[in-house]
């Protein structure tokens, strides 16, 4: 029965208001067409959704009614209307619906479309969704499915169709009437979805192929272009509900997409729907005189006798989205097709139970087995640690009895304490001299960009520095206080000097954050010696040039690169950094690497090759997200992106609450909020 109940796979796509169903079997992995049909209803099937089908009685026997035996209906004669069957439900009489499993197209109305320039890869694309692109409510309502499509270029697609889906839900109320064994539903699919994944079942495209897929439908038209077998973006085409002249107006807004860019040049289209006539192929290879302008045609699908072969090619190609409903369920593990589903969570896990209920008692003997084995590695774990346990005991007393043979030389923990303490002193003004490098190199850039304008003092402090000047344009105290981070203007003030007008200005900044150092093998080591003073402590000179020739290079060469940094020789910081990420591949520093490249890139312009390392440090776990995160957002905010920059900045002050550039995100957020007011 169960063979049976499977043995069927339907594809149900409403359009307007006309209605198609494909029917296939499957055949040693082949699809093979039993019936397609479509009906032209009075309406949308939407619109009658109100009839109340409990008192309405079953006028047709589906098990009685053959294909060939349909009995033809005249709506227009019947004095009652409500007493004859209507157009879909004398379509759908003539399938067995309840003996395989159905699949239906979304609707596309209620679809919302949205692209994003992060890879699906990235590991924060759930939260993305979350947080900018459905509400609280709805997540809590449970009225929203999405899907994730990658692009060619390495974006992502967020399909997100929210409310019901009433097609479905007029399905379910049919089944209750229809049939007394419930109908299998499997998947909802847009229709964009359908077209890309019957393009690649049917055909085998070059990856550097631009591929133009164009559905022509009673109500859905739509461009899909693809980059070999990738999509790349979907592009509605609109015409007016009462056309003189379809050929001409579709081919109008082909032309207008061409001409905004919207479509490069186009190796391959590929026409399918309703209006794939020969007029209108004619149509669009005058629209597209150098590409090669085909109808769709299905490569790997066979057909039972009952339909034979010769099928017109214009009624294949009108059933593209049914038929791919169909074999997209017939092939649901396929690797090669997009694989999303907007029915409801609900309703696939109420029909899995039913499959798979037999497994209870098989998951609750293994779920015992695995019990009694981690019962016995326990017991036996216990055992192993008392026997350990004495050990370490017997250990102790060796220890404090050799402790106690020798004498510990106070003086070498003094010694090491004191060295560590002017380390850290020369560290720290080491640090402030690479800080004020950069602020004088940076200031002199920009004073150089304005020769009329000089520096004439600069203080600074803990909280920041201030410089004053002079310039004979007051617009440049406004290009001049961008410089660093905070910027503020606190005074201006205008003289006369030899009969020209000269401002005087004071401007205070904040100091440019500072970067996080790994700490190095050798600090860590003396740390530890500082904090174990009462050990015993044996040869020291032998034991310190041993600790410096076993050394970890890894941090050795990490260490270079910082000091690097701080001393402000970028060119071989960034060629010493470049070489630790391709002989240490693996190592967690790598992320540091990619973001002082890509912070010393930012600071001298190279905004795209930035953006680059910024995205590559984000796609591992690292203590250098947040600051990655931050830079983003200022890419964003100065390449008109300012949507993407505010994601961002929501994804620094909820994930990384105790960060340090809370603050300075929270400032850049209100900036932002401020600029779209």
């Amino acid at each position: 029965m169960a063979k049976k109940y499977r043995k069927y796979y339907f594809g149900i796509f409403e359009d307007g208001p006309i209605l198609k169903i494909a029917q296939i079997i499957n055949s040693n992995g082949h699809p093979i067409l039993i019936d397609i049909k479509k009906t032209e209803m009075e309406n949308s099937i939407y619109h009658d959704t109100s009839r109340n089908y409990d008192n309405q009685p079953t006028e047709v026997n589906a098990n009685e009614l053959g294909v060939d035996s349909l009995p033809d209906i005249n709506l227009e004669e019947s004095g009652d209307l409500d007493s004859v069957i209507s157009p879909h439900e004398h379509l759908l009489s003539v399938f067995p619906l309840n003996q395989g499993r159905i699949g239906l197209n979304a609707n596309d109305e209620r679809l919302a479309v949205n692209y994003t320039d992060r890879s699906l890869r990235s590991l924060s694309r759930r939260d993305l969704i979350k947080l900018n692109l459905v509400n609280s409510d709805e997540m809590r309502d449970k009225d929203v499915m999405w899907g994730l499509v990658p692009t060619a270029q390495d974006q992502t697609c967020i399909i997100i169709h929210k409310g019901e889906n009433r097609l479905f839900s007029y399905l379910q109320r049919y089944n209750k009437i229809q049939s007394e064994r419930k109908y299998f539903y499997s998947l909802i699919d847009s229709n964009d979805i359908s077209l890309i994944n019957a393009a690649r079942m049917n055909y085998e495209f070059d990856k550097e192929d631009d591929v133009l897929v164009i559905y022509l439908g009673f109500d859905y038209k739509k461009g899909i272009l693809m980059k070999g077998d990738e999509f790349v973006k979907s592009l509605p085409i609109i015409t007016s509900s009462e056309s003189l002249d379809l050929e001409r107006e579709i081919c109008s807004r082909l032309a207008l997409y061409q001409d905004e860019m919207e479509i490069p040049h186009v190796d391959k289209v590929i026409v399918c729907g309703e209006y794939c006539q020969d007029v209108m192929l004619e149509a669009i290879a005058d629209t597209f005189p150098s590409t090669e302008v085909v109808r769709f045609k299905f490569s790997n699908l066979l057909f039972s006798e009952e339909l034979g072969d010769d099928i017109p090619e214009e009624e294949l190609a009108a059933n593209v989205i049914p038929i791919s409903l169909a074999c997209k369920i017939l092939f649901n593990k396929s690797s090669n097709l997009i694989q999303t589903n907007f029915l409801e969570k609900s309703v696939i896990k109420s029909q899995k139970l039913v499959q798979f209920s037999w497994h209870s008692f098989l998951m609750l003997a293994i779920l015992l087995g695995i019990t009694f084995t981690f019962t016995n590695n326990i017991l036996e774990l216990q055992n192993k640690l008392k026997v350990m346990e004495v050990q370490l005991e017997n250990k102790k007393n060796e220890y404090e009895k050799a402790k106690s043979e020798h004498d510990t030389n106070p003086n070498i923990a003094n010694d090491i304490r004191r060295l560590t303490t002017q380390f850290e002193k020369m560290k720290s003004l080491y640090s402030n001299k690479a800080i004020w490098s950069q602020i004088l190199e940076n200031l002199t850039q920009e004073f150089n960009k304005y020769p009329v304008s000089w520096l004439s003092n600069i203080q600074g402090n803990q909280d920041g520095f201030t410089i004053s000047g002079s310039t004979t344009k007051r617009e440049n105290i406004v290009k001049i206080c961008s410089s660093f981070p905070d910027g503020t203007i606190k005074s201006v003030m205008s003289a006369e000097w030899e009969k020209r007008t000269i401002w005087n200005f004071e401007i205070r900044y904040s100091y440019l954050p500072a970067l996080p150092i790994v700490q190095s093998w050798a600090e860590k080591k003396s740390q530890d010696i500082v904090d174990n003073t009462n050990q015993k402590i044996k040869k020291q000179v032998s034991t310190t040039k041993k600790a410096k020739n076993n050394m970890d290079p890894e941090y050795i060469k990490y260490q270079q690169i910082t000091d690097e940094y701080y001393s402000y020789h970028h060119d071989d910081m960034i060629i010493h950094a470049q070489d630790f990420i391709k002989k240490y591949p693996k190592s967690p520093l790598v992320a540091n690497c990619r973001y002082l490249i890509g912070e010393i890139y930012y600071r001298n312009g190279k905004i795209s090759e930035a953006e680059k390392l910024f995205d590559e440090v984000l796609k591992v776990e690292s203590t250098m997200e947040p600051y990655a995160l931050y830079q983003l957002a200022q890419i964003y905010s100065k390449t008109d992106r300012q949507y993407l920059a505010i994601v961002n900045l929501n994804l620094v002050t909820k994930k990384f609450p105790g960060s340090e550039v809370i603050s300075k995100a929270k400032i850049l957020f209100n900036e932002l909020a401020a600029y779209h007011e």
